[in-house]
């Protein structure tokens, strides 16, 4: 049945510490892993290369700096524990659109920040693309049917409504938009939702049926997954980030 194949599971909660031990199984299904953004970034910027890191800090707020090194630690924490290799193995490269992937692995993975958050997507090898997006709206929304988020046969859930539905809308589109490999090259118009109940959805772009699933986060965040393949479940990763942690964790940094 249809309902049966809609990115379900439940999050499970856990330590940066423990995540090489959380991707030990590997990766059999779509996974998301949600992170707080690390209270100083210098704890995490082992992780990074010199470019990355260099790149974080031409930011001139504390906060996006601490953003962008969360966002490229997570990355090569993540894509290194399930991949088996040292973090600074890792060599990505850009398409045209400005998407990274990885040089010589078919695992797609896609990364989206904001606010106090991170959040990184990975689909198993071959089976990509995949897409994510984070919300955390600062500022209160006057009208949000006047925003062009809207196609005139997007269906939401009937539950869903003003701001709440702008923003289900928006990190829905953006996830299939980034899944698709263009992100605000697509037109949000031009991409119908369609409800299928449990903050479940359904989208079509180009003879492909894009499958997505939104949560609100704690702290009033929004966050989609969307991918193109019917997987029956997916791994929502939560974890958990403090001072201590991610010192701990760049002390153990593998090389």
């Amino acid at each position: 049945m249809e309902d049966e194949w809609m990115l379900n599971g439940d999050w499970r909660r856990s330590a940066w510490v423990e995540l090489a031990s959380e991707m030990a199984a590997g990766l059999d299904q779509p996974l998301v892993v949600l992170a707080p953004i690390a209270p100083d970034e210098t704890v995490l910027s082992p992780w990074l290369t010199a470019a990355e890191w260099v790149r974080c800090a031409r930011y001139r707020q504390a906060a996006d700096r601490r953003r962008c090194v969360s966002a490229h630690a997570l990355k090569r924490r993540v894509l290194s524990a399930l991949l088996g290799c040292a973090p600074h193995a890792l060599r990505f490269v850009c398409d045209a659109y400005g998407k990274p992937r990885l040089v010589a692995n078919e695992l797609a993975f896609n990364l989206s920040h904001a606010g106090d958050w991170v959040a990184l997507a990975c689909a198993p090898q071959g089976m990509g693309p995949i897409g994510v997006d984070l919300e955390q709206p600062s500022a209160r929304i006057a009208d949000p049917v006047e925003i062009g988020v809207w196609h005139p046969e997007d269906r939401l859930l009937p539950a869903v409504s003003g701001e709440q539905a702008f923003y289900t809308a928006w990190t829905l589109k953006e996830a299939i938009a980034k899944g698709i490999g263009v992100g605000l090259g697509v037109g949000f118009e031009t991409l119908a939702l369609q409800a299928c109940g449990d903050n479940r959805y359904q989208c079509h772009h180009q003879g492909r049926c894009w499958s997505a699933r939104h949560h609100d986060v704690e702290g009033g965040v929004h966050l989609a997954l969307a991918c193109p393949r019917p997987w029956p479940r997916a791994r929502w990763l939560q974890l958990e980030c403090s001072l201590a942690q991610t010192g701990a964790l760049a002390v153990a940094l593998p090389r």
